[in-house]
């Protein structure tokens, strides 16, 4: 009775026993409760048939919603790569652009989507999360051609554009990863037919691979078609012999029933092969077979046929599809946990958490709330007023995109940003596509290597401020993105096109053309050191203004002034005419220069610019956050501001790893010490450098002189840079020179390997790769000063980790949430 329960029956008109009815309770005496070891020991799969793009494969012993969960999961959600963006440098073929793009869009591309990072909305392509195709092609007629030939093979040269002519371009790391030379990305099928052309058309495009799933856009889907049945099954109550079998064997399909010799000269039939029976029902027709023969199909038993499209290997389907479905169930699971534990604290009387996102609550509640900002999923912080960026249509150059997710909508979501937000979709993809004077691109590619890639904010910062019309700018950026290159390129390419124009005018000859103003000495030191590096061969002068009153009067003459906004103020009262010729001003961290210690001495200076200038400045802004207050203050005192936005704005980097640690022991500098010891000895981050460096952050100039002691006292070569540090200097910043970017390797003993610092040194230093741990000791003032302490880390792309101490109870709080 158990056998025939699992078997769903077949008769001329109806069928049988559909649903299962081994559920708990439903048969006395029999357990049919949930049990892994019974699931695990009836659980099978077979392979009975592989090739590369297909493969036929059973599952046993299974519930039919597992078996279309993973059938859906194939179709939908196992990744590949496919193109997303199209750029048409030229195309004078007959196929529209658009057209174009959407029949790439469908090539499938051979390489393992595991490999590829995400890419997320508003992210720019780098080597780890895009793969770069190129499409150059020209039809030409050949010059020997027999009189009267029609056939095109014969005429023309490259009139049939194929899938084989995609040649793949290696971005950065790739051109070395033994990911990618091994086994190169290509396409699945190089004789797929692209397009035909005709002498004097051609093609040139530049296409961008990139990570996604078949739930977003059929591109994706590596499944051409999946579909499962199940194993047919036939029950005969008694032999089929003599003339009667071999009319049995004409009711299946060839190869179903076998009709042998029954040893006495007479013919029967065997039910042989069921794989190959379509279960046609036929035999029921025939009043012979009434009552001998039984149709069914086993309720457990699924035949899975899956044919793919090349971008993923047949064989892989299956291992892939569980892969996924692992991890949504792990999701759920995470989930219903989070479901109890707040119940537990409910019940609890326990106020900490809201609803949204978990580690945005753990975040905002371990380092205190923030004015304006309300927590979105994936570690952002926005402030609340949405913005919608659209995309410019163009018919040449043009940004394709090819899935229909509407990733550009709600791309932003900063404050009043939809007023004279720059939209951009031609982005600038290499630092050698960028025209300027002769010699500065050379001295960028000494600086950040050949094979970097510009930013998102830098690319935008380059297509608008290139221009040579004098405006004001906005540029808002995430921490590491090379927002001072964004604006350098752009000012020095200016000064020194204007050149000409100011030595023909003596009188503005010998004036300062560039303000730069920055908060703190130490990156007014450090942007006057990025200056001088860029003007190495385009040559300007530059100079860092630390005391106005101590400068010499040659000061004034140069090109480019550094300086906080009281100091370049003092400067300026040495000379009546001081703003006659200023081109370029500068406010970097300008939503801390807009506030009430800065914006007096800010302000005035923006104001005398203005009055003897006019609008003919250049005006840039530069930050990594935008609260709401700075917002309404651009809304009310620069409402045609243009703003060139990130679209990772006030998020960290996705490289960068955040967690706690607790303190437990009634010691906190303990307790500290043994986490920065711990970090330093294999936790956090994988390939660490052996010159890695840890960066702390407390609140208070003697919180950060007491914990270099005790951490030097305890084994850990540390120092304390504050804004009463006796060793901070006025024109250099050797002090922390091992901690910034470009600090060569020290073998010296001494050499510092903790930097114990305030909000001193968090806002747009430049911290070196090799500073990979930041620790942040004491609970920041709000979230923008938290974002700005932990974006010292996680820079350029390297990977970071941040650690939040805690109280115990805190930490105890966010460790049983997690889990």
């Amino acid at each position: 009775m158990a056998e025939d329960r699992n078997i769903v029956r077949l008769d001329k008109e109806r069928t049988h026993n559909v649903h299962s009815t081994d559920f708990p309770g439903n048969y006395p005496g029999e357990n049919h409760e949930w049990n892994l070891q019974r699931f695990e020991s009836n659980l099978k799969t077979h392979i009975s048939e592989v090739t590369d793009d297909s493969v036929e494969f059973d599952l046993v012993g299974v519930d039919p919603s597992i078996a279309n969960a993973i059938r859906r999961v194939m179709i939908a959600e196992v990744p590949a790569v496919a193109v997303e963006n199209v750029f048409v440098f030229n195309n004078t073929s007959v196929m529209h652009d658009e057209v174009m793009a959407h029949r790439l869009g469908l090539v499938p591309i051979l390489f393992d989507a595991e490999r590829l990072e995400d890419f997320q909305k508003g992210d720019s392509p780098n080597d780890q999360n895009t793969i770069v195709f190129t499409l150059q092609i020209e039809c030409k007629r050949k010059s020997k051609v027999e009189p009267g030939e029609t056939n095109p093979d014969k005429l023309y040269e490259n009139h049939k554009v194929y899938a084989k002519h995609f040649t793949w371009i290696p971005q950065g790391a790739q051109a070395s990863d033994p990911i990618f030379t091994q086994s190169p990305p290509r396409v699945a099928y190089p004789d797929i037919l692209i397009i035909k052309l005709r002498p004097g058309q051609a093609l040139d495009l530049e296409l961008h691979c990139v990570k996604g799933v078949g739930a977003d856009h059929a591109k994706f889907s590596p499944a051409a078609t999946a579909s499962y049945r199940l194993l047919p099954t036939v029950k005969l109550h008694h032999p089929i012999k003599s003339e009667h079998a071999e009319l049995f064997a004409r009711c299946f399909a060839p190869g179903v029933v076998q009709v042998t010799d029954d040893g006495s000269g007479g013919k029967e039939a065997h039910y042989v092969n069921p794989r190959k029976d379509t279960v046609s029902r036929e035999v029921l027709r025939h009043p012979e077979f009434e009552g001998i023969v039984e149709l069914g199909r086993i309720r457990d038993h699924f035949i899975f046929n899956v044919e793919t499209t090349g971008a993923v290997k047949a064989a892989d389907m299956l291992p892939r599809s569980c892969a996924v479905m692992k991890n949504k169930i792990q999701a759920i699971r995470d989930g219903l946990d989070l479901i109890v534990h707040g119940k537990q604290e409910e019940d609890g009387n326990d106020d900490d958490g809201e609803d949204g996102d978990v580690e945005m609550q753990e975040i905002s509640s371990t380092l205190g709330s923030s004015r304006g900002y309300k927590t979105v999923t994936g570690f952002g912080l926005r402030p609340s007023e949405p913005a919608v960026r659209t995309n410019k249509h163009q018919t040449r150059g043009a940004l394709f995109n090819l899935n229909r997710r509407d990733r550009d909508e709600h791309a932003q979501k900063l404050p009043s940003f939809n007023k004279n937000y720059v939209q951009f979709t031609d982005a600038v993809k290499q630092f050698s596509t960028v025209q300027v004077v002769d010699g500065l691109m050379d001295s960028v590619k000494n600086i950040i290597g050949a094979k970097t890639l510009p930013t998102s904010i830098q690319s935008m910062s380059f297509m608008s401020l290139l221009d040579s019309r004098p405006k004001q700018s906005l540029l808002a950026a995430e921490t590491g993105s090379g927002k001072t290159f964004a604006f350098l390129i752009p000012l020095i390419h200016s000064l020194k096109g204007s050149e000409v124009s100011r030595a023909q005018s003596q009188s503005n000859s010998h004036k300062p053309r560039a303000l730069i103003m920055a908060p703190t000495r130490e990156l007014c030191k450090q942007l006057t050191s990025q200056v001088k590096a860029l003007t190495h061969v385009a040559k300007l002068k530059s100079t860092y203004v630390h005391n106005a009153s101590e400068q010499s009067e040659d000061t004034i003459n140069d090109d480019i002034l550094i300086g906080s906004p009281e100091q370049l103020n003092k400067l300026s009262e040495l000379r009546e005419d001081f703003f006659s010729g200023v081109e370029w001003v500068v406010v970097d961290e300008a939503d801390a220069l807009f506030e009430k210690d800065f914006i007096d001495a800010t302000q005035r200076t923006l104001d005398q610019v203005k009055q003897t200038r006019g609008n003919n400045v250049n005006l840039v802004m530069s930050t990594a956050t935008v609260n709401e207050k700075f917002s309404h203050f651009l809304d009310e005192n620069y409402p045609k501001i243009n703003r060139l936005i990130s679209p990772k704005t006030h998020t960290l980097p996705r490289a960068l790893k955040l967690s706690y640690a607790p303190y437990h022991s009634g010691n906190k500098l303990a307790d500290l010490r043994n986490a920065i010891f711990d970090s330093m000895h294999g936790g956090g981050i994988a390939n660490r450098s052996k010159n890695a460096k840890t960066l702390v952050f407390v609140n208070t100039n003697d919180r950060a002189d007491k914990t270099a002691q005790y951490l030097n006292e305890k084994g850990l070569k540390a120092v304390a840079m504050t804004s009463l540090s006796k060793g901070r200097s006025r024109v250099s910043n050797r002090p922390i020179k091992e901690f910034l970017r470009g600090a060569v390797e020290s073998d010296e003993q001494d050499a510092p390997q903790v930097l114990v610092t305030t909000s001193l040194l968090a806002r747009g230093l430049d911290f070196g790769t090799h500073v990979q741990n930041v620790f942040i000791a004491e609970e920041s003032g709000s979230t923008v000063d938290f974002l700005h302490r932990a974006g010292r880390t996680g820079r350029a792309g390297a990977q970071g980790h941040v650690t939040v101490m805690v109280p115990n109870k805190k930490y105890q709080d966010l460790s049983r949430r997690r889990r």
